[in-house]
This record gives structure tokens, sequence and C-alpha cells, in this order.
């Protein structure tokens, strides 16, 4: 007689989901990092702040209308602390959150007048204008 073929090998069950799994994902927190404002130090959401200013050496963190010093002194620094967020150079001096922007006006020449969350008025250059415009679809 002809031996019996053989059964394809029945895979093992699946484990069941872990009903916590989901919980841990959400967990996540947003990108944050410590720094010295007028009320002493605290930790700042990044979603907060809208826009970077190196003065002196030091790179501080706008957040609410308010200047907080951070631990950096370079926009390269910061940039590498928040690898996987998108930040542009509106001058030399000032690295902003496109997610802050609120209206860009145009100006003379080319140049651009961004207006971010808390009220605050930014002077871009030319070219950082229009690369911001291309970011945010406008």
């Amino acid at each position: 007689p002809a031996p019996e073929p053989l059964a394809p090998p029945e895979p093992a069950p699946l484990p069941e989901p872990d009903p916590d799994a989901g919980a841990a994902l959400a967990l996540v927190e947003e990108p944050r990092f410590e720094a010295v404002g007028p009320g002493g130090p605290r930790m700042v959401d990044l979603a907060a702040t809208t826009h970077f200013e190196a003065v002196d050496g030091v790179v501080h963190a706008w957040v609410e209308g308010t200047r907080h010093a951070t631990p950096w002194r370079t926009f390269e620094e910061v940039e590498l602390a928040f690898n996987h967020m998108l930040f542009v150079r509106i001058q030399r001096t000032i690295l902003l959150n496109p997610q802050a922007v609120l209206e860009i006006r145009s100006l003379f020449g080319g140049r651009a007048r961004v207006r971010v969350a808390g009220g605050m008025e930014l002077a871009s250059t030319r070219e950082a204008a229009k690369r911001l415009r291309f970011l945010l679809g406008e």
C-alpha cells in the first residue's frame, strides 16, 4: 500500500492580543524639553513652542509669547534633539516651528511677516518665506 500523504503542519494558534497594547502606544508623550522662564524651570511641550531665537550664544524658546532659556547653544543642537520635527530658519537668529504659523503676509521685495500663536509677528527673509509658503501649501 502507498504511504499516506503528509498533512501540512497546522499553524500554532496566535496569542490573544494584549488588551493594554494600544494603551502603551497612547502613552507616548509629546516631545518636551527643559527650559527656564520667568516662573523658573519647567518642562515645555515642543508643540507649544512657536520658535527658537539665538541670542548671545544661548537658544531661547518662545512659548505663549514668553521667552524661555534652553540648554542649547546652537540651532543645530535643537534640530538634533528633535530630528523628527521640521523647522524653518526664517532669519539668521530665528528657527520657526511651521505648525505655529497663523498667517503669512507679504512685504515689499518678497519678504514676509509671519504671525504665530501668541500674537507675535516675525520678519522672514525672501527665501525663507518661499520655503514656508511651499511647506504650508500656500
